[in-house]
């Protein structure tokens, strides 16, 4: 029988029920050939007319045929809710068919007939009835269909001699009859229990099951897009590397020639061509920034960016980069702060990377500060050894729902947008931070300002002379 869940745990008791029952059902025939044979035998010590004998005897042989029919063809039948009472119906009624040829044998005896003949019939049917009990528990209405039918006739047959004796073993019958169907019905009770919580269980396993197989076609589904999703960027990032290679050539080129003009080495501009002219560096250099970026990210992103780590001054580089900071903060009438202490150790990292990230920060903070606004920059060695670099400014804020997202790359805030930016620096700034075995972290109020903290783990601290002649060697 093939499970269905879409069937609700009675349903699938029942179907199961109809299942043992009819599986119990293979050896009827040959119960039946054996009760034929007895009860024969004991009409036939009884002078009952052989004629007599063998009519009865096909009568039940047809019967019992008719019985083994429908058990081969529900072998090969399908076992659904819909027909299963259909099964269950017709195998009630040979049930009782055969009841009743069993029972009909007693009449073949005469009324005051031999009362061993007798005795030996209905020892041989309380036998077969009290098998037919046993065996079929979990469809009970067949066997009390079969039961009552063949010992209401035995009964019938023993009263119609009208004597004690005869009466007796009426009685016998109806007793015997009665704690026959008692127990049984016990019997059912518990085995259609049983059959109950071993669907429940099923039920269980099944729902088991099919949530194992969900998460594995999930996990699969989920690394099939991972890898996909891995190809597609790491195409992108080969992409970006090899475009962004090939534009910064050309655009260096025009830089060139674009400080050259200017410069007068072609010979005097008029104010007209002047303007243009630095016009087209102010793009091309603004361009250039993008393309570097833009090729700097990708060989993150690709796993081939290079870090070449040695022992600086994180001073110096702060220093140097003020200097070309400085006329972008004067034009916007941005004042910067530096606070490093003198004794801040040297660290051991790239210095073009650090002086990198120092410019993105920097940048941004004047970018987003207010006219008159005010930038500090500090950097402190911590308890635990490392030195933290942090750049503060009174800008109009972050959101703080939008700060795991600019750290994305070509992600902006809305007032990001209206400046002029790609979206590239701060993840950038991440992504080197990361690369030196450190952090970055940007900690914003709205209204205030915003500050971004540079963290160089203390593996990267040179703390004495000692580790500062390793790191060099």
């Amino acid at each position: 029988m093939e499970r269905d869940q879409r069937l609700d745990i009675e349903q699938r008791v029942y179907l199961e029920r109809v299942r043992v029952f009819f599986q119990h059902a293979v050896g009827t025939q040959v119960r039946s050939s054996i009760a034929i044979f007895f009860v024969g035998l004991s009409l036939y010590y009884a002078d009952v007319p052989l004629w007599d004998i063998g009519v009865w005897a096909a009568l039940f042989a047809l019967v019992t045929v008719g019985m083994a029919i429908v058990e081969q063809r529900y072998r090969h039948a399908k076992l659904t809710w819909e027909n299963a009472k259909a099964w269950v119906r017709v195998r009630i009624s040979l049930g009782v068919a055969t009841g009743l040829m069993l029972g009909a044998g007693a009449f073949l005896l005469p009324a005051q007939g031999d009362v061993a003949s007798e005795l030996m019939i209905y020892i041989v049917l309380i036998t077969g009835v009290s098998i037919t009990f046993i065996g079929y528990t979990t469809m009970p209405a067949y066997s009390i269909g079969m039961g009552v039918t063949c010992m209401a006739l035995l009964t019938v047959s023993f009263l119609r001699a009208g004597d004690r004796l005869h009466y007796t073993l009426a009685v016998m019958v109806v007793l015997s009859l009665y704690f026959l169907i008692k127990k049984t019905l016990e019997v059912s009770r518990t085995t259609t229990e049983a059959i109950r919580t071993n669907e429940r269980l099923q039920i269980v396993n099944e729902q088991l099951q099919t949530e194992v197989t969900r998460r594995h076609k999930a996990e699969h589904d989920a690394r099939v897009a991972r890898d996909a999703a891995l190809e597609a960027s790491s195409a992108k990032s080969d992409f970006l590397a090899n475009m962004s290679h090939e534009l910064r050539t050309p655009m260096n080129a025009v830089l060139g020639f674009s400080g050259a003009l200017r410069s007068g080495v072609a010979g005097p501009l008029n104010a007209k061509q002047a303007e243009y002219v630095q016009d087209i560096q102010h793009s091309g250099e603004h361009l250039l920034t993008l393309i570097n970026d833009l090729l700097d990210l990708s060989t993150v992103e690709a796993g081939i960016f290079e870090v070449r780590p040695e022992v600086m001054d994180l001073s110096e580089q702060i220093e140097r980069c003020m200097t070309l900071v400085r006329k972008q903060a004067e034009a916007g009438g941005v004042v910067i702060k530096i606070d490093v202490p003198d004794d801040l150790p040297m660290l051991y990292a790239d210095h073009r990377l650090v002086r990198q990230m120092v410019l993105n920060l920097l940048s941004n903070a004047i970018k987003f500060s207010p006219d008159g606004g005010r930038i500090f920059l500090s950097a402190r060695q911590l308890e635990n050894g490392t030195v933290t670099l942090s750049i503060a400014d009174q800008g109009p804020g972050i959101p703080p729902d939008d700060i795991p997202r600019i750290l994305l790359p070509f992600e902006q805030t809305d007032l990001g947008k209206t400046k002029e930016g790609t979206g590239l620096g701060l993840p950038l700034v991440k992504r080197i931070a990361e690369l030196h075995g450190g952090d970055f972290t940007l900690e914003s109020v709205l209204g205030e300002g915003t500050v971004a903290t540079i963290c160089f783990p203390s593996s990267s601290v040179v703390d004495d002379s000692d580790n500062l002649q390793a790191r060099m060697n």
